[in-house]
């Protein structure tokens, strides 16, 4: 038998004892005096001290502490757990199970000294005595209340204490004493759930919950406790909540109607009454919630056998969640399902975190599909779309690059990712970074394409080396469009724009609707001689001319043509342009009926260059300035009638800039040959240069290129890294002094020398 502290008091002396309390102590009219020691530290106290032999006093969700300044010994009853936030003041109140004559005790103020009051009331509600407003010391157990029944018998039923402003503070050797207390009823309570049923199956966001508790002595309230399944992260303690009892006598009822925010799958409702004896009666029912969308889906994919146990359920933005062992389904709003399975189930579980405030991935938005060829597989959610692949993993891609990808071209230009997104606060602003590659042995050369958001204020770069062009090439493009000031999106991407309609009746516009020699010259400028027009592209042929005018071309060469006039001279790069074309106002395509736009230039001038650089060649990325023209010479049946096709031509280049990927210095970089020639009338030139696709989120660009002085030549070069904040290319800029080179009626621009540029430059990542 547990013992409490009973303090006998004879004339002035008092001696102190530990023994068990019986009824019959009570009846003799010895004090009860409770010291809290028999307590474990950490109980909440309601109706242990309510049997007879342990004293007859109820408390309401006291907390049992210690305390180094405890009056007897170290235990203390505290208003509340001292971790509980409470923002308004509370009484500690006590309700005697007999009447009592006197009541007294030591208290305490937590923190700071404050007023307290002890009132005693009777069963009606009526004070009976007052102790204070006094002075409560803080933190030790001296001030002492005692409040005495000026009644002939005793009345008092229910004691308060409240401290004022505070909700926090505490009691010591509670001491009271009058008639004993109440015998304790004959059984526990009995408890009944009668609502919901048990067993049941429901399809419910509300519930009713509903019962009767039967006995004698009852205390109210009583305590529901509803237990369900949480994801496995989930700290959070079973919902529980005190119900009051109602009605009179010895069967009352309980409910807690509205319920709202009812959980998915097996549900169990316990509800726990008490006695003042502290005898407990207990019931529990258990129900099945979930939507009849989601157990039909169930069903019909083979039920258990299929999905295994219920482990969780989710309520997600737009849709409800049942995630079992082996896979999920979810429901929207208009009855949809869905089913999340396999690895990516397991990632979509995962996604916390960092790109995902809320918590999960969302709602998927579509069924697992088949991804790029080469097993990959793919499925949609609110927050972004996670692949799985059997041999590169199983990854998720954030929304606002999803985006991108679909908008520029598709899974099959960029590739699957090879790694989770990632960022870095470092110097160069990286706030969201992630790596794809493209499946297949075709594109085994080419390096993982580079999504990511840096700089301030932040912009989206797609970085890859094109698998979508007509030729491969191992240079990467790049891409930027605006993040609305957001680090993490959403960002402005557009669709890629449609090819804009050729120059129309080019042969018209500007070759008199003939050929040269008929009228026109053999080339016609389109927007002057002295203007440098750029073009960017690739590569999709590199070669000889087969046949040139020897009239109308400084140098011939006759190898491999001894009969003809008219044996070659140029060398033609065709290219395919990609993207919008600057510098071609007032029109809108740099091409005139045809696909390609051709750069031509007597290979006699460009043979240094092409030896000290390479031959250009079929695949490499170029950008190049030049005369634009029609050519007036091409396409004629041997008569003056116009000809078909006029196409257009950067005839002669004024300087190409042709890029590929290559390996420098233990890192791969983007290899540029710049040649500036004797054709250049001095116009501004500026363009970019780009490395491969950035490596990580931490790499910094590194750029190798000759020394001025040694590569120019009457002409000035500029260059700075771009954009400021985050740099990830260079911005070449070439000028020099004007000078009209001469034109000749035909068309004919002649190469005028001291002036030019040749140089390589290699741009790459540290890492």
């Amino acid at each position: 038998m547990l013992r409490i502290s009973v303090q006998h008091k004879k004339g002035r002396k008092a001696t102190r004892c530990m023994f068990a309390l019986f009824i019959q102590s009570a009846a003799m009219g010895a004090p009860t005096v409770l010291n809290f020691e028999d307590l474990a530290p950490g109980t909440t106290v309601t109706a242990q001290y309510g049997p007879p032999q342990r004293g007859g006093v109820l408390f309401q969700q006291a907390y049992l502490d210690t305390d180094a300044a405890a009056h007897s010994p170290t235990r203390v009853l505290r208003s509340a757990n001292p971790s509980d936030e409470i923002f308004t003041p509370i009484p500690l109140p006590m309700t005697f199970t007999g009447r009592q004559a006197r009541v007294k005790f030591f208290a305490e103020s937590s923190g700071v000294a404050l007023n307290g009051t002890l009132i005693a009331f009777d069963a009606s509600n009526n004070v009976v005595a007052k102790d204070g407003p006094k002075l409560v010391a803080a933190d030790v157990f001296t001030t002492m209340f005692e409040v005495i029944d000026p009644h002939p018998t005793p009345s008092i039923t229910r004691a308060e204490f409240r401290v004022e402003n505070s909700a926090h503070f505490a009691i010591d050797d509670l001491e009271f004493d009058g008639e004993p207390p109440a015998s304790p009823p004959p059984a526990p309570p009995v408890v009944q759930i009668t609502s919901p049923a048990n067993a049941a199956e429901l399809d419910v966001s509300t519930i009713d919950i509903a019962g009767t508790v039967t006995g004698e002595g009852l205390l109210s309230p009583v305590k529901l406790t509803m237990t369900f399944a949480r994801p496995p992260e989930s700290t959070a303690p079973p919902f529980t909540s005190d119900l009051s009892l109602t009605g009179t006598g010895t069967t009352r009822q309980f409910s807690l109607p509205g319920f709202t925010g009812v959980p998915l799958g097996p549900i169990t409702v316990t509800v726990t009454a008490e006695n003042f004896a502290a005898q407990q009666g207990t019931a529990s029912i258990t129900f099945t919630n979930l939507p009849t969308a989601i157990r039909n889906r169930f069903n019909a994919e083979g039920g258990a056998a299929t999905f295994g146990a219920f482990r969780f359920g989710l309520f997600l933005n737009g849709c409800k969640v049942a995630v079992y062992q082996q896979g999920a389904i979810s429901t929207d709003g208009a009855g949809v399902t869905r089913l999340i399975r396999g690895n990516i189930l397991t990632k979509w579980l995962s996604l916390r975190g960092t790109f995902n405030e809320t918590g999960f991935f969302g709602c998927p938005t579509g069924d697992e599909r088949d991804g790029p060829p080469g097993g990959s597989r793919a499925q949609d959610f609110q927050r972004g779309r996670i692949y799985s692949h059997p041999t590169i993993g199983t990854f998720s891609v954030p929304a606002v690059f999803v985006d991108a990808i679909d908008k520029r071209g598709g899974e099959a230009t960029v590739g699957i990712p090879i790694a989770e997104p990632t960022s870095s606060t470092g110097v160069m602003q990286t706030w969201l970074f992630q790596r794809f590659t493209r499946l297949g042995p075709e594109f085994s050369d080419l390096q993982p394409s580079t999504l990511e958001i840096r700089g301030m204020p932040p912009r989206l770069w797609i970085e890859r080396q094109p698998s979508d062009l007509p030729v491969k090439t191992t240079g990467t493009v790049y891409e930027d469009f605006t993040c609305n000031d957001n680090i993490l999106g959403p960002c402005s991407v557009d669709p890629p724009p449609g090819t804009p309609d050729p120059i129309p009746d080019a042969g018209n516009t500007f070759c008199e609707g003939s050929t040269y020699p008929c009228g026109p010259p053999e080339w016609k400028a389109i927007l002057g001689n002295y203007i440098s027009t750029p073009i960017f592209g690739v590569a999709r042929n590199s070669k000889m001319a087969g046949v040139d005018n020897p009239f109308t071309h400084e140098y011939i060469y006759d190898i491999g043509c001894p009969e003809k006039v008219d044996c070659p001279s140029d060398w033609n790069v065709s290219i395919q342009t990609i993207g919008p074309q600057r510098g071609i106002a007032p029109f809108t395509s740099i091409v005139a009926e045809n696909t390609l736009v051709e750069l031509e230039y007597e290979e006699l001038y460009a043979q240094y260059a092409h030896v000290f650089m390479d031959w250009p060649q079929t695949g490499d990325l170029f950008f190049a300035a030049g005369r634009w023209i029609i050519d007036c010479g091409h396409g004629h049946d041997g008569t003056c009638a116009g000809g078909d096709p006029y196409r257009s031509e950067l005839h002669p280049v004024f300087m190409w800039a042709k890029m590929k990927a290559e390996q420098f210095q233990g890192h791969l970089a983007t290899r540029c040959d710049i040649w500036v020639n004797g054709w250049y009338p001095g116009d501004p030139i500026e363009f970019d240069i780009f490395p491969p696709p950035r490596p990580s989120p931490d790499a910094l660009m590194t750029l190798n290129k000759p020394v001025d002085q040694d590569a120019a030549f009457n002409v000035n070069v500029e260059f700075s890294f771009q954009p400021g904040s985050a740099p990830n290319h260079v911005h070449v800029r070439f000028t020099a002094s004007p000078r009209q080179v001469q034109v000749t009626d035909a068309g004919e621009m002649i190469f005028q020398p001291l002036r030019g540029y040749e140089g390589k430059w290699f741009l790459s990542w540290s890492q």
